[in-house]
């Protein structure tokens, strides 16, 4: 036993010195938990985090991961690992020698088994990362640990990185405000070091493509002025949008701002009204209809989207809320009165300048990738004027609202 100690301390020695040790230690069981998973399961758990930790901190990079062997064999006489908790755990590291050490516990929930699993860097008794969940069975338990490790051990690497920048600090000129040099991390550690930070992100380029379904209305009011009357129109549109597709392109800075330009195509489907009314010199008349229409929309701007919560662990973590503004086109077909003399198919054109507000969240189903939804309200208007003629006084307005419930994937 003391032979081999010594070998072991002496494999320490001769390793360079910016090696990082880390110890996972064996799965430990609470109360009935142990009736629940047999101890080979608890092993085979071990095993799993023990092989995540190989691929998050390869030898490559200075990294050794303790083997098994190594661990029971520097245990005191007597020692069990699943009487240890919280600064227990911390001291078996020190025994082993290691910088980090960790262990998952399995315990009962009513009827769930649960999982925790801790990471303490042993030099300064500090809990550096952990994190918990609960399944029907085993099986749950080792996808929870697949899905969480990776992010779980790069913790390590975040808390050398930082330390190999406040050394690099240290080491300039007293004199010189001290700043991070660019070359304090290399760029797969800066790329690692991001991605643990926000393992699931829009980061980069941002892509979403969305289908909208809604209410939308549409108003144009045409008004002239002569010397010999006036007349006023008044053309009304109200639809469900049926669906309304928009694309949006653009970037993305670590999940907390996304920038797009986008472009938009749709119908929709409801009611129109017409109503015109003149006035010339003695005489007047009031026409209305009432017609069937389709609506086809075109839409080109561009807007913003702000992430405001960055805890994964938060209920409230893919909440967004944006802005968006540009351009509408729609132009809505109906069929006059059959009755009337203008009777037969007519469209009409309503341009609008427009602002839309919106909140929703995405859920990640990979490390880029998510669906959401989003709540938004669409307002916007539009006039053109002309007064420069000597005998008219013309003018347009033009209004759209619209209120949708928008579903989306996101890069």
């Amino acid at each position: 036993m003391k032979i081999f100690y010594l070998l072991f301390c002496l494999a320490f020695l001769t390793t360079p010195s910016m090696a990082t040790f880390v110890a996972v230690l064996e799965t430990a069981a609470d109360g009935h938990a142990k009736d629940k998973v047999s101890f080979s399961d608890r092993q085979y758990l071990t095993n799993v985090l023990r092989g995540q930790a190989v691929k998050v901190l390869p030898a490559s990079q200075n990294y050794t991961i303790m083997t098994r062997e190594n661990i029971m064999q520097m245990l005191p006489p007597g020692k069990s690992i699943e009487d240890c908790e919280g600064s227990c755990i911390v001291e078996t590291g020190k025994n082993i020698a290691a910088d980090y050490v960790s262990q998952a516990r399995v315990g009962l929930f009513g009827n769930w088994l649960t999982l925790s699993v801790e990471l303490y860097e042993t030099a300064g008794n500090k809990l550096v990362a952990s994190f918990n969940g609960r399944g029907t069975d085993v099986e749950a338990l080792l996808d929870l640990i697949k899905q969480r490790s990776p992010g779980f051990f790069s913790s390590i690497k975040n808390v050398r990185n930082v330390a190999v920048v406040e050394e690099k600090v240290a080491s300039t000129n007293e004199n010189v405000a001290p700043s991070v040099p660019e070359n304090a991390l290399s760029e797969e550690e800066a790329q690692a070091y991001e991605k643990a930070l926000h393992r699931h992100a829009h980061r980069g380029f941002y892509f979403s493509s969305s289908l909208t379904f809604g209410y939308t209305y549409l108003r144009q009011v045409r008004t002239s002025l002569t010397t010999y009357g006036s007349e006023n129109v008044e053309y009304k549109f109200e639809g469900i949008s049926s669906p309304y597709a928009e694309l949006r392109l653009g970037g993305s800075i670590a999940n907390r701002v996304s920038i797009y330009g986008m472009l938009g195509v749709g119908f929709a489907m409801g009611d129109f009204d017409y109503e015109n009314t003149r006035s010339y010199n003695s005489s007047s008349y009031d026409v209305k209809l009432n017609s069937d229409a389709t609506s086809f929309k075109f839409a080109l701007g561009g807007g913003l989207e702000f992430y405001p919560f960055k805890d994964e662990q938060s209920l409230l973590y893919g909440l967004f809320l944006g802005l968006a503004g540009g351009y509408s086109f729609d132009v809505v077909y109906f069929e006059r009165d059959e009755s009337s003399s203008y009777n037969g198919d007519y469209q009409e054109g309503f341009i609008n300048l427009f602002v839309r507000f919106e909140a929703g969240k995405d859920w990640w189903f990979n490390d880029r990738w998510s669906v959401g939804f989003a709540l938004n309200y669409t307002i916007g208007k539009a006039e053109v004027l002309d007064d420069d003629a000597p005998t008219t006084n013309y003018n347009k307005s033009y209004a759209i609202h619209a209120v949708g419930l928008t579903f989306r994937v996101s890069h």
